[in-house]
């Protein structure tokens, strides 16, 4: 029986990438009434994820920045990763060099290192403000955490770059293009489906009592985890492939799923 929802936002919950419809979201309350518990799974910043939840007006659990960070409703630590100093500043280094828009995460902010007609273009996309640190270097050496690299492209050339990168970093980082024009960096392990395996043991949540629903790459490890997957109908082909049916709309799963709820 389904105990646990989780849904990832952009492309999903999320229509262009702002907003939640009011089906999706009466939806949603309707899960929480009844009990269910609702996650969040997405490569957005923790504090997105809380206006959201307050939005719809209900509480659930957090897996941000791709499973680096999980938090319960009642904003328990269940799981935090940064990367380490010297890799975060070798990251930096080589993310500069291929003269991309980037941006770093960590805990509770989202830095850029230049001003530029793209950035107020690409705030609107965000639920939390952007902000401006022009040495990054300087501000991990003095104790910044970064938990997460966004590098901004077109998708074939971020393809060859996540290769060589992964190649490079091979036991420090793992990578997705969480959408086809970004690629996101995170700590070695952390995917989301960790991330939803860490806030199950704290539920005490079997993997079969777990829904879960994604449309990009960096959702194919949750949608893994569970035969109760489901993938949007505007997903690519390969990631459609790691799920159990498709759907339009996140209120469609949830209909799918009321016979089978606790």
């Amino acid at each position: 029986m389904i105990k646990l929802f989780a849904t990832d936002l952009d492309g999903t919950l999320l229509k262009e990438n702002k907003y939640i419809t009011e089906k999706d979201q009466n939806m949603l309350r309707q899960l929480y009434q009844q009990g269910i518990e609702i996650a969040f799974a997405t490569g957005r910043s923790d504090s997105e994820i809380l206006r959201l939840f307050e939005q719809i007006g209900i509480k659930g659990h957090r897996v941000s920045q791709n499973g680096t960070f999980v938090y319960s409703k009642n904003d328990d630590t269940i799981s935090e990763r940064h990367f380490k100093q010297d890799i975060s500043l070798q990251l930096i280094d080589e993310i500069e060099g291929l003269h991309l828009p980037y941006f770093v995460s960590t805990k509770h902010d989202i830095f850029f290192t230049e001003h530029s007609p793209f950035i107020e273009q690409i705030q609107g996309l965000f639920h939390s403000k952007l902000k401006h640190l022009p040495n990054l270097n300087d501000a991990i050496s003095n104790g910044l955490k970064p938990s997460k690299f966004m590098v901004l492209g077109e998708t074939e050339p971020l393809k060859v770059i996540q290769k060589q990168m992964s190649t490079k970093f091979n036991h420090e980082m793992e990578s997705f293009l969480s959408d086809p024009r970004c690629i996101d960096i995170v700590p070695s392990g952390v995917n989301k489906a960790n991330g939803l395996e860490h806030l199950m043991r704290h539920l005490e949540i079997e993997k079969q009592d777990i829904a879960v629903v994604g449309d990009s790459y960096n959702d194919i490890p949750m949608l893994n985890m569970t035969e109760n997957s489901y993938v949007m109908t505007s997903a690519a082909t390969d990631v459609k492939v790691h799920a159990s049916s498709e759907v339009q709309h996140v209120y469609e799963v949830i209909e799918a799923l009321q016979f089978n709820l606790k």
